[in-house]
Parts: C-alpha cells; structure tokens; sequence
C-alpha cells in the first residue's frame, strides 16, 4: 500500500466515525446548545497546537493580512462546530451529511465570485451531479425529518438551515487561505501549524465567553437535567468529551498528513467517499431508531450521485484564475 492511500484510508475512517460520534453526542453530552463538548475539543486543540508549533523549526512573522485572515478562518471554524450540533440534534446526521456534500458548490460559488476562477467543464459536470443528488433526496429528507425525529417542520427548518451555514463556516477558510497565500513565496506563506495555532485559540476564547456567559447560568436545564434523563453520569460523559477530542486531534493529523502525500486530490476523493460511508454505517448503527436514518432506493441514489458528483469533481482538471485564462487566450491569438 502507498504512502498517500493509507493516509487518506486513515483520513476516512476517522472522519466517518467523527461524523458518526456528533450523531451520539448530541443525545449523551447534555444540551446540543450547551457547546461544553466543543469547548473540551477546542482546549485539547489548542494544546496539540501549541506543542506543534513550539517544536517547529519553522518561525516566521505573520503579516497583517495573514493574521487577520487566520482570525476570520479560526472564527468560521468555531461558528460551525458551534452550530453542528444543534443541526444534527435537529436533522439527524444523515441529512446533515447530504447537505455537507453541497460544499464543492459552495467552493466554486465562492471561488468564482471571491477569487475569480472558473471551473473547468469536468468540475460543472461534478457540481451538476452532486445538486441532481440533492434535489433527488434531500426535499423529501426535509419532510420526513420532523416525523422521525419527533420535532416540528420549523424546527426541521432551522436544522437545515444550520446544516447549510456549517458547510459554509467550513468550506470558507480553504478560499481565505488562498487569498492569504496568493502570489507569496513558500517560506512566507500560511502553514496548517498557522492556521491550526489560529483556529484553536479563537475557539478557546471564544467558546470559553459562551459557556461562562450562557451555559453556567443555566446548568441545570442545559447540562444536569439532559444528562440525568439520559442516564449519563459526568464521568461517563467526560469521558465521551475526551474521546471526542484524541479523535478529533488524530482526524486532523490524518487530514493533514493526507494532504502531504496526496494533495487536494486525495482530500477531495475522501470527502466525496464519506458522505456514503456515513450514511450506509449510520443506517446499520442508528436504524430503525432514528427511520430518516434507514436505507432506501432513493437515498442509496443519492448517495451515488453525490459519491459519483465528488469523483468527478476531483479528477477533474483544476479551475483557472480569470486573468490567467484572458492572458492564455491572448496569446492563442497572437
């Protein structure tokens, strides 16, 4: 086996049973509102951070726009792990995760608007079949959210629309660190150390201000009542808090390290496998407690267009910089 295959078979796994661990979570950790879990997952980031970046060789000084922008990425990353939970608490993690997959529309939504690029023919037909999957699945996941998960079709609403602005929180500092990097050499631009360091302390500060400010005064309804009702002690939950966390830490390394002997290739293909892998072991984990969990022949179509939408985005020859399209035309004209 590969360097770059086992990296990115350990890339999935881990980041199939992440998405799968939110799914429990949000029922054993107290209120999906409470954010004590995140702020333990942040916490143990900003360590794993620290320590990293003190062992660096690499130093370097950041420039304004690079910090800023670390700021703006460390931000979208909290306010989407924040809003996760209370999505998945609403919708379920298979609806979730279908919605999730719309990222590489957003991605070229926001690369030919922020960053002027324009998908290349190959790319249209992936971001084609992955909205055909949506539109095939997802309205009717929609309907039947509020029924098997006991809520309200506003209540599902919300869901889904925190659904959406996770994927956003999450596919915008990929586009920011772009802008970051543009047009510098190597030694000066923005690492994963950077941005890791970045995004850890944001979410401790942050998310520290909301459990101090929100959950603390309401313990008792947030955190004690859920967790007597669910029959979880706080050891039992501490302990998922902190596994929660080593998985978390290890995903990310994996991700990181796919990312080395890959590229965006190797990514791309585990995020386009993931959304099946989520959606056919939550059916065999979670069904038929949670039914919009359980298998059909719409959402195995689905899941093949997505998967199918994804593989053919990542093969595909990569969008080009609009200026750098107009200067190779000029030329051919010449």
């Amino acid at each position: 086996m590969s360097d770059a295959a086992f990296w990115m078979g350990a890339t999935l796994t881990t980041g199939t049973l992440s998405s799968l661990l939110m799914q429990k979570l949000t029922k054993v950790t107290g209120h999906p509102t409470a954010q004590v879990v995140t702020l333990v997952q942040y916490t143990g980031h900003f360590l794993y951070a620290a320590s990293r970046l003190y062992m660096s060789p690499r130093k370097i000084a950041l420039s304004t726009k690079q910090r800023n922008l670390s700021i703006i990425m460390g931000t979208c990353h909290v306010l989407g792990f924040i809003a996760a939970m209370p999505a998945i608490d609403r919708i379920g993690i298979a609806l979730y995760q279908i919605i999730y997959s719309s990222g590489i529309v957003l991605l070229a939504f926001l690369g030919r608007v922020v960053l002027r690029k324009v998908p290349s023919l190959q790319q249209g037909l992936g971001i084609a079949l992955v909205c055909a999957g949506l539109i095939l699945r997802g309205y009717v996941m929609i309907e039947q959210g509020a029924v098997s998960l006991g809520g309200s079709a506003s209540d599902t609403a919300i869901g889904v629309a925190l659904a959406f602005f996770v994927t956003l929180c999450f596919h915008l500092p990929p586009v920011l660190m772009e802008i970051a990097n543009k047009g510098l050499p190597n030694e000066s631009k923005l690492t994963s150390i950077d941005v890791g360091m970045k995004v850890s302390t944001v979410g401790v500060v942050l998310l520290s201000l909301y459990v101090m400010l929100y959950t603390v005064p309401k313990w008792e309804v947030l955190m004690a009542q859920p967790l007597a009702e669910s029959g979880t002690s706080y050891t039992t939950a501490g302990l998922w808090y902190l596994g929660n966390t080593a998985l978390y830490i290890v995903h990310s390394t994996f991700f990181l390290e796919t990312t080395r002997a890959a590229g965006s290739l190797g990514n791309g293909l585990v995020n386009a496998v993931r959304s099946a892998t989520v959606v056919m072991i939550g059916a065999a984990i979670f069904c038929p407690t949670i039914s919009n969990m359980c298998l059909d022949a719409q959402k195995l179509a689905t899941v093949a267009l997505l998967v199918t939408g994804g593989l053919v985005y990542t093969f595909a020859p990569p969008a080009v910089y609009l200026e750098d399209r107009k200067t190779v035309e000029e030329k051919k004209t010449k």
